[in-house]
């Protein structure tokens, strides 16, 4: 069924612009190492599905300066889907040899997470 497929993009690109105009003083959450708030310009979206099996749609605002990176080749942002920690790695120095259409890594939980929770299980 296109048609109904076509719907469904509408409704997403719908509510991604209205969320785009509701930006308007808000600020970037991602990671940047000092303590200087950024406008969001964007939203960095992803879609999952919660512990029922639902899809829902996780909404990040975030700045040009992020934005910037993302779309480059030279960092990969680590995000933790269960507190909103986030972490940048500059793929030349990094550890781990990421792809290069590799722009995030969406982790369940993260180090952090693990050694304060101990019902991680209960949200999985």
């Amino acid at each position: 069924m296109e048609y109904e497929g076509n719907i469904i993009k509408f409704n997403e690109g719908l509510e991604n612009l209205i969320d785009n105009i509701e930006l308007d003083g808000v600020n970037c959450v991602l990671d940047h190492k000092d303590d200087k708030k950024r406008d969001a310009i964007e939203y960095l979206c992803q879609k999952f599905k919660d512990k029922h099996g639902k899809i829902d749609t996780l909404r990040i605002p975030i700045c040009g300066e992020c934005a910037e990176a993302l779309c480059g080749t030279g960092w990969v942002l680590l995000f933790c889907i269960y507190c909103g920690r986030s972490q940048w790695v500059y793929r030349p120095k990094a550890k781990l040899k990421y792809g290069k259409d590799v722009h995030v890594i969406w982790m369940d939980i993260c180090p952090f997470c693990s050694e304060v929770t101990d019902n991680y299980d209960d949200v999985k």
